[in-house]
């Protein structure tokens, strides 16, 4: 089972030092600091000689003070003092009305349902929305590709369905209407299919249907608890994550056909592997294990040979993304409740001999998860709650140079899990 939304496991810490931002990259964040000049004005008595003049300035004196009591000396005019820094609100997820207890799911459900709110908030650009209002201005269209398409998890009337939307916010679309869970969708390269993982029959499988919602069947039968599935380039294979074989909470990694047929395991582990990813071209499957203790990103051929680790000390959260253009990987980590979007450089991943990276910080806002690159591999859309006062769930996208981001969800309902077609 992926931990995107439902995962947090333990603390992302490094070392104390920032982690550098992308070379070649700028990120840009401002700041306003504020500067005030006072003035104050004296007052100069006079007074007259003789007994009658020292009386008149006695009564001058007591009318001047009470008049600073009550009227204290004008600042001058400088500019506007900043804004205090909201505290976000955090909210959890909402279990889903599923029939099933909690207990029987792993461990990622209980911790992320309990996440405890952060103590404070990171600066990060200006937010516009996706539907103009009064307080926001529309996405800038140059970014969107033509025929772009989003499909993500959007809470209903207390379920868990799948939705799909334009990549500028527009054209919401409900595709289930499922009384149970559906979420960790995924694309198929030309968008015309999704697959994804369902508690409809009961126990959690995998299952695909067309892009508008039709024509939907099973995949996975008696394999135990299946997650986080994603379909090969080609659109034959769905990789996923199982609990088929274990105690029936520890996880690996599985393939099998799109029609159902040939399952096989490719990871054999006492400890979770979850999350699996293709590359972009099919010769690689990226996936998150704990193995080593910590959960960290790994890299394997396509038949479960070659397993090599990517990252260290990373502790990440859950469902990662690989660039169309191969250079890249996301994914996320941090804190329960207040998780980040990083980068990393794909090079190792695609040597066979494996070697370590250090990733980039992306977005540093609230609790943000699950991201996805665009088909042109210059965006990426996660997740993220409690961005500027908002506590609910909702959909944005960020350049991935960091220097902006757009809202593309604003609603009542949580929005998430989204995945970007290929």
């Amino acid at each position: 089972m992926s931990s995107d939304d439902k995962l947090d496991s333990v603390s992302y810490r490094r070392s104390g030092e920032p982690i550098p931002p992308p070379a070649r990259r700028d990120f840009q964040i401002e700041r306003v600091r504020t500067r005030q000049r006072s003035r104050n004005s004296g007052l100069v008595i006079y007074a007259t000689a003789g007994f009658i003049g020292v009386a008149v300035v006695g009564l001058m004196i007591a009318a001047a003070v009470i008049s600073l009591v009550r009227n204290p000396p004008l600042q001058a005019a400088g500019p506007p003092t900043a804004r205090p820094t909201q505290t976000p609100i955090q909210v959890t997820a909402t279990p889903p009305d599923s029939g099933e207890p909690t207990s029987v799911l792993p461990i990622y459900y209980v911790l992320e349902l309990s996440a405890t709110p952060p103590a404070t908030a990171t600066a990060i650009p200006t937010f516009v929305d996706a539907t103009p209002t009064s307080a926001f201005q529309p996405v800038p269209t140059q970014f969107l590709l033509s025929n772009s398409l989003m499909v993500y998890v959007c809470f209903i009337e207390g379920h868990d369905d799948l939705c799909t939307m334009n990549a500028d916010g527009t054209n919401q679309q409900r595709l289930t209407t499922t009384r149970g869970t559906d979420w960790y969708p995924a694309l198929a390269a030309d968008g015309g299919r999704v697959v994804y993982s369902t508690q409809r029959g009961g126990n959690f499988d995998i299952w695909i249907m067309n892009i508008d919602g039709s024509d939907a069947r099973q995949i996975t039968e008696d394999l135990g608890m299946n997650f986080a599935p994603d379909l090969s380039p080609d659109g034959s294979q769905v990789v996923f994550a199982s609990t088929a074989g274990t105690d029936g909470r520890t996880q690996n990694i599985w393939v099998i056909n799109t029609n159902g047929s040939n399952p096989r395991q490719l990871t054999d582990s006492a400890f979770d592997d979850i999350d699996p990813i293709w590359s972009p071209d099919g010769s690689q499957i990226v996936f998150s294990s704990n193995r080593g203790g910590t959960t960290e990103l790994f890299v394997m051929n396509p038949d479960g040979s070659n397993i090599r680790q990517l990252t260290r000390g990373v502790n990440l959260g859950g469902r990662s993304d690989w660039s169309a253009d191969g250079q890249w990987l996301t994914f996320y980590a941090g804190d329960p409740g207040n998780k980040n979007i990083y980068l990393l450089d794909a090079t190792c991943a695609w040597s066979q001999i494996g070697c370590i990276t250090e990733p980039l910080l992306l977005v540093a806002e609230g609790n943000s998860k699950g991201p996805s690159f665009s088909p042109d591999s210059q965006w990426v859309v996660f997740t993220g709650s409690n961005f500027q006062g908002d506590p609910d769930n909702e959909i944005y996208v960020v350049s991935i140079d960091g220097s902006t981001i757009y809202k593309l969800t604003n609603n009542s309902t949580s929005d998430w899990q989204p995945r970007w077609a290929p």
